[in-house]
């Protein structure tokens, strides 16, 4: 089920897709990959009833096949044979536990090929795969395949899946069929392109999801010098097809695009570039990263320059901008050598402020500048120090909301709306956002991290059993996050007042830090922690309460995060009724942050403090 995407192997699981035994092991018989096929299907009631229906079945092939029941091409040794057949006789006794076990629930079933076939309007379009190996060719079919979404994702007739959730078939063998139920759709669209010569080719196809039947296909050529038109084309053939198929109206759209081949081939080769970085970030140096986004920024500057009226590129630059400032926080590189100057974050987000301005100037209508320009707006604003203006705040608060009011499938506008929320204190509009973003799009790359925010933002917002249920789906469709190893700890850190909830608590935190071989907790040891102590504060065992707050003050500090402490402990202290132990703590947490004054202001751990003049004064907008 290897797949680079937790929710991608999750449906997989759900819905029994896994390559046969035979693509690996072609001396492999089909008559043994379907015993192996049968004991591997999602719902227990398909599988074998016990062991021993496995090793019967097992049995039979071995008497079929002399030769060793195909498993080899040569014969097996009587003791080879015997020591195979046990072997898999205990992976018979894990499918009889599993099915004892873990019960599938019937809406985890995969859906039927009816129910796919019922909704052609629901689309994915694959990569389209080069078969020339100049890297020209890659960033086109790159280029060619994000627009293609990008265009018919704005037909209110189409649902489309996003670019992310087709990541994964970039390269691969698997069956449309396959594909079709993973994502759910009716239809597929696929492609090649090649170059010969000066002329480009490119075939595009319309599959049926459902039966895999080829409903069109169409090959457009061109210049090499005029990709633009061959780009054209090939979106006019995709919308052609799918007009027929889904007996839709999808009417031509006039959306802001270059009419300079160059300047689109720049900034294809830019993207393609980014999104070769952000899909392998662990294969460069520092150094090599750093020039790359300097490469990366030069192509965009000329795609700029070659038409003025085109924003993408400019947008596409201010992201990268801001993206450059990321890495130099998340590096703690102080500064980096950029066109013989030095550049900070702080410097990296005001231009890339001043590039989105610019874009915007071009294209003032345009969703997606807007969420960029919002998103940096955002990011400049919560990094802010000593003061956090309001002004930018809201300033990206407006460009966010401006984006999904026009495109309510720009699931990345939501989830930075989300974030902004919840850093602002408005928690129910934070959990809001955060399920509006992954409805938009399953697929996002932090999934998990969007799902976690809606479940604390619930907390914060009161609402208990929503923030449960979001618990719950998490951990069944992330096991492999660490966010949601432990979220019934925090469940009862916010609610628990009774000393069976101690216990319970630290049976919940012993069990979750056990998994993690990783280390990936490691930044949250402490807030656990802290969790259980405000259980005991709750529950009135004061002395418990203060006795773990030493020992997390006790330990290294690589086992917490300050800030979280000092937000974490301020809590206890309140719930202690010492505020005088508190307002320290929150001061220190308000001037390490000061976008999260909101946060602070509005959050239910200290509702009991909000009528006092230093939480006035120190949670006042700036």
């Amino acid at each position: 089920f290897d797949t680079p995407i937790p929710q991608y192997t999750a449906t997989k699981k759900r819905h029994g897709i896994f390559a046969s035994a035979r693509t690996v092991r072609p001396d492999v018989t089909e008559e043994l990959d379907a015993v192996l096929a049968n004991a591997l299907k999602p719902d227990p009631n398909d599988r074998y009833a016990s062991a021993a229906a496995f090793l019967r079945a097992l049995s039979q092939l071995d008497e079929k096949h002399t030769s060793g029941w195909g498993l080899l091409q040569h014969p097996f040794s009587g003791r080879v044979r015997n020591v195979a057949i046990a072997s898999l006789a205990c992976v018979g006794v894990l499918v009889a536990v599993t099915k004892g076990g873990n019960p599938t629930k019937r809406s985890d079933a995969p859906p039927t090929q009816s129910a796919i076939a019922s909704d052609k309007s629901r689309v994915a379009v694959l990569p389209i795969e080069s078969t020339s190996p100049d890297s020209l060719m890659s960033a086109v079919a790159n280029g060619f395949q994000s627009d293609l979404i990008d265009e018919l994702a704005q037909y209110p007739a189409l649902t489309v899946i996003s670019k992310n959730g087709v990541l994964q078939f970039h390269g691969n063998n698997t069956s449309t069929d396959s594909i079709a139920r993973v994502l759910n759709v009716g239809s597929l669209v696929t492609g090649t392109i090649k170059q010969v010569g000066e002329v480009v080719w490119v075939t595009v196809r319309l599959i049926d999801g459902a039966t895999g039947v080829l409903r069109s296909s169409k090959t457009d050529s061109g210049s090499v010098r005029d990709l633009l038109a061959v780009r054209s084309s090939v979106i006019a053939s995709v919308t052609r097809s799918l007009r027929k198929v889904i007996g839709e109206s999808l009417t031509e759209r006039e959306q802001p695009m270059t009419q300079n081949s160059e300047a689109w081939e720049l900034h294809a080769r830019a993207i393609n570039m980014l999104e070769s970085e952000s899909g392998n970030p662990a294969k460069l140096t520092d150094v090599e990263r750093q020039a790359r986004y300097r490469l990366i920024d030069s192509l965009l500057t000329r795609a700029a320059a070659l038409d003025k009226r085109w924003a993408m590129p400019l947008s596409t630059q201010a992201s990268t901008l801001n993206q450059r400032a990321t890495f130099l926080e998340f590096t703690q590189t102080a500064t980096t050598n950029s066109g013989g100057g030095s550049d900070s974050a702080t410097l990296l987000r005001e231009r890339a402020l001043s590039v989105a301005n610019e874009a915007v100037a071009r294209s003032p209508r345009d969703p997606h500048v807007l969420a960029t320009r919002g998103k940096v707006e955002l990011d400049l604003w919560r990094t802010s120090k000593p003061i956090a203006p309001e002004a930018l705040r809201l300033a990206a608060e407006r460009d966010l909301k401006d984006a999904v009011a026009m495109r309510p499938d720009l699931a990345v506008a939501f989830n930075n709306l989300s974030i902004l929320h919840s850093a602002s204190g408005a928690a129910s509009e934070a959990a809001e956002d955060a399920r509006k973003a992954l409805q938009a799009d399953a697929f996002l790359r932090d999934a998990p991290a969007v799902l976690s925010r809606r479940f604390y933002s619930s907390l914060a917002a009161g609402s208990i059993a929503d923030a449960r249920s979001v618990c719950d789906l998490g951990r069944r469709l992330y096991s492999t996050a660490p966010q949601f190893w432990g979220c019934e700890l925090t469940l009862l850190g916010w609610t628990g007042n009774k000393p069976a909830d101690i216990t319970k608590a630290w049976e919940i935190l012993e069990t979750s830090e056990s998994q993690d071989k990783a280390n990936q907790l490691i930044s949250g040891w402490a807030v656990r922690r802290l969790f259980i102590a405000a259980i005991a504060a709750r529950a009135g065992l004061a002395d418990s309460a203060r006795g773990i707050l030493r020992t997390v003050r006790a330990a290294p500090e690589a086992k917490f995060a300050p800030d979280n402490v000092d937000f974490g402990e301020a809590n206890i202290h309140t719930l202690l009724k010492e505020p005088a132990l508190a307002f320290p703590l929150l001061e220190k947490y308000v001037q390490h942050n000061p976008a999260l004054r909101g946060q602070v202001r509005e959050h239910p751990w200290f509702a009991q403090l909000k009528r006092t003049p230093q939480f006035i004064a120190l949670t006042k907008a700036q």
